[in-house]
């Protein structure tokens, strides 16, 4: 016998065994007083197939179960070894590479503490207007998924439970998505359980993540989780009541999870990012002081000017003899001259550049904050720059979050007609990642 041969017998053989354990699971004794029997899951599965209309197939036969495989507390499956092991779309279809998660074992009917429900495989579309009228969207899946559901009122803690393969660990924040579809009523917590728990003892759940039919949902799991633990799908709420329907139904497809590791995992805390930069923020402070930028308009009503670089300012010595990039502001003295850029809402904490070109001694800037609420202050001056050298020089100042007054640029007591002082290339960044904050800013 070839091994090809022998391979197809074991698979076989394991099957065989699995529905036989499946059939004397729903039609043991010990199990009559929750679950009615086979006969009547497939009643109720041909009264949710007649429902969703379309070319929706759920096999009803006695001798292929569609029923994905349940979980065995007893004998764990084993640890997942890489997150997209866990990424699932056929749902163990035949031919198709195994899915790694399971039904949650149904439980006796003490009230609540297990799972009622379960989920079972279909493929192709169901009827758009069907959809429509049950989940409120003509968007439909194609190809594989699940489904669970009851045309028969439930309690409202009556649930259906996904579980996936053990995870050993996970390391910094997880990321988890699925598409969904609910009937009215029904909702879907995400959770994560410790390894060897009780059915419902849970370490984390999310809320209701139904927010908009089919999704997908994008969920955090967040921060590293150092113990063996499952992410459990728990759908409930099949308890609808009105209009002559009653129960509900879920529907899950192209579940997707990624981690930085589930193996050997370093303890990362979770940290929020800190959120977007304001767009007006954005148009205030990221400038090149072209023409058409918002931010030129601060040079109207200071002491500086705009020049658009295309020849040199002043003398050999002390003027401006080559612009930054184009256009660029500048103050001539003597005396002092400022640009205040007024009333601009700084929500997070960033790094403002400029850079300063600056090539008479005499001829310093300083830049100060007028905070809400706080006395006036110095962030820079250049007394302690080198003034010899005819190059543009770039600072980064932090800039804590809070609402401006104005953020000041001086040109101080410059000493005669002579002295020039330009300031360009104003850019805004994150001030750990170094990112531009003002690159995709929101409108």
């Amino acid at each position: 016998m070839d091994f090809f041969t022998d391979h197809l017998i074991k698979i076989y053989l394991e099957m065989d065994t699995f529905l036989t354990i499946l059939l004397l699971f729903y039609l043991s004794p010990a199990n009559n007083a929750c679950f009615p029997g086979l006969e009547h899951l497939q009643s109720q599965l041909r009264s949710l197939q007649q429902k969703l209309g379309g070319d929706i197939e759920v096999d009803l036969s006695l001798t292929s179960i569609p029923l994905i495989k349940y979980r065995n507390p007893a004998i764990p499956n084993p640890y997942i070894s890489r997150a997209c092991d866990l990424n699932c779309d056929a749902f163990d279809a035949t031919g198709m590479v195994p899915c790694k998660w399971s039904n949650e074992m149904n439980k006796e009917c003490e009230p609540f503490c297990g799972d009622q429900l379960d989920f079972i495989r279909a493929k192709n579309s169901w009827g758009r207007e069907e959809s429509m009228t049950i989940f409120g969207t003509d968007v439909t899946a194609s190809r594989y998924y699940i489904l669970a559901g009851t045309d028969k009122k439930q309690h409202p803690l009556g649930s259906a439970m996904l579980v996936s393969h053990p995870i050993a660990c996970q390391e910094g924040d997880g990321q988890f998505a699925f598409r969904y579809w609910t009937s009215p009523g029904v909702y879907i917590n995400v959770c994560t359980r410790r390894l060897g728990e009780g059915t419902k003892n849970f370490m984390w759940c999310s809320g209701n993540v139904t927010v908009g039919d089919p999704g997908p949902i994008n969920l955090m799991i967040a921060g590293s989780i150092m113990v063996p633990f499952e992410i459990v799908i728990i759908a409930r709420g099949f308890n609808f009541d009105a209009f002559g329907q009653t129960g509900g139904i879920v529907i899950l497809d192209d579940l997707i999870y990624s981690a930085p590791s589930v193996q050997r995992c370093r303890n990362i805390p979770h940290f929020d990012p800190p959120p977007k930069l304001h767009h007006e923020a954005c148009l205030m402070l990221n400038c090149g002081f072209e023409e058409t930028e918002e931010c030129t308009s601060h040079i109207k009503t200071s002491g500086f000017r705009r020049d658009p670089g295309v020849a040199p300012l002043g003398n050999l010595h002390t003027g401006i003899r080559t612009p930054y990039k184009a256009s660029f502001a500048y103050v001539r003295g003597p005396g002092t001259k400022s640009m205040k850029i007024r009333n601009v809402n700084i929500n997070r904490q960033v790094s403002l550049e400029f850079c300063l070109y600056a090539p008479s001694n005499g001829t310093d800037l300083v830049v100060k904050a007028d905070i809400e609420g706080f006395n006036t202050t110095q962030l820079f001056s250049s007394e302690n720059i080198d003034h010899s050298t005819h190059n543009w020089q770039c600072q980064r100042l932090v800039i804590h979050p809070a609402l401006y007054k104005s953020l000041e640029f001086i040109g101080k007591k410059l000493p005669n007609q002579y002295s020039y002082l330009a300031i360009d290339g104003l850019k805004v960044f994150d001030p750990i990642t170094g990112q531009d904050l003002c690159e995709q800013a929101p409108n």
